[in-house]
């Protein structure tokens, strides 16, 4: 009878421990998943560089980027250019970054990676980890410009019955929303405030409270690709062929920057970087933001003018590499951002 009751004590006391062993992974692999949302008010990128397929992202002093000598698959460096290595293979555009996650829209139509169909998504709206880890599917739909605003990613929508529509996707994957039947860019997003151009409606200035979902036109002008700076909107200005002017929020007097018809810009500090549209002499400038003092960087057509806080990235119009680079300040000196092939050919 002893040696029963001892028996069954000893397996109780293996039960419990079971029971703990499990209770404890469970644990800790709920911790490690569990999603860790972001405090306070939240952008992810720059609305220039969202304007511009977001494909290098700057936070926390580390840059990630899509690189074009690697099939577009996301890379991280410095601030300054060093020590660049790939994080994960994936073709990525409009990269965004904060707290813990990267998050990026995916299109991996390419040579490399087509097998992929029988096996994952080609398309879509993705989370990754910092560190390049624990990639998680938010949306598998085919979309376009991807912003992040507070907990929230914002994205254009594409159906073939509808074309492009405004979405947004909780950072952990749920609450899946059909904003606006328009398709509405997201990527100018400030302090919880969305600027964007309304595209059935004369092009209008909207704001939107991303938390709220309330609208107001503060602008009844042809605006076209707005970004908000300093109490300042500026924006490719449709009345006057696409030249670029900006609006003071205050007074809501607009401002000519005179720069004649513009394919695409950015801003970053003191300065507009655009790309001049001129049949004759196309041309990469930089000017003041208030329109002064306009320098050529380079002759000819370009795009994707990405900025970090120490170089301006872009490319020459239909072909993705090479990646050029100019520096934000100073002197103009235009070179070839060779690092970023050197680092596929190193890894």
């Amino acid at each position: 009878m002893k040696q029963k009751n001892k028996t069954s004590a000893v397996s109780l006391i293996v039960i419990f421990i079971i029971i703990a062993i499990i209770t404890a992974i469970t644990i800790i692999y709920q911790r490690n998943n569990k999603t860790v949302f972001n405090t306070g008010k939240v952008s992810g990128n720059t609305a220039g560089n969202l304007y511009n397929k977001g494909i290098f992202c700057e936070y926390n002093d580390k840059i990630y980027f899509s690189n074009s000598y690697d099939q577009g698959d996301l890379y991280v460096m410095n601030s300054d250019g060093t020590n660049i290595k790939k994080l994960y293979k994936d073709t990525v555009s409009y990269i965004n970054a904060a707290g813990k996650y990267i998050y990026y829209a995916r299109n991996n139509l390419n040579e490399d990676t087509i097998h992929a169909i029988f096996r994952e998504n080609l398309f879509g709206v993705y989370r990754i980890n910092i560190d390049g880890s624990k990639v998680l599917s938010l949306s598998n739909e085919t979309c376009g410009a991807v912003s992040l605003g507070n907990n929230k990613i914002f994205y254009q929508h594409y159906e073939a019955e509808t074309a492009l529509t405004l979405n947004s996707v909780s950072i952990d994957g749920t609450q899946n929303t059909n904003l606006l039947k328009d398709a509405v860019n997201p990527a100018n997003i400030v302090d919880g405030i969305m600027y964007y151009n309304n595209v059935t409606d004369n092009f209008n200035l909207c704001a939107m409270n991303i938390e709220t979902g309330n609208i107001n036109v503060i602008y009844t002008g042809s605006c076209w690709n707005p970004i908000y700076d300093n109490n300042y909107i500026y924006f490719m200005d449709i009345e006057n062929d696409y030249s670029l002017a900006r609006l003071n929020l205050s007074t809501l007097e607009k401002e000519s920057l005179n720069t004649g018809r513009v394919d695409t810009y950015n801003l970053y500090g003191d300065y507009i970087f655009y790309q001049a549209n001129d049949k004759t002499t196309p041309r990469l400038c930089k000017m003041n933001k208030n329109g002064t003092n306009t320098e050529t960087i380079i002759d000819g057509n370009f795009s994707n003018i990405n900025v970090t806080s120490q170089y301006v990235y872009f490319n020459q119009y239909g072909n993705e590499v090479p990646i050029y680079k100019v520096s934000t300040t100073g002197d103009i000196n235009v070179t070839r951002f060779d690092e970023a092939a050197e680092a596929v050919e190193n890894k």
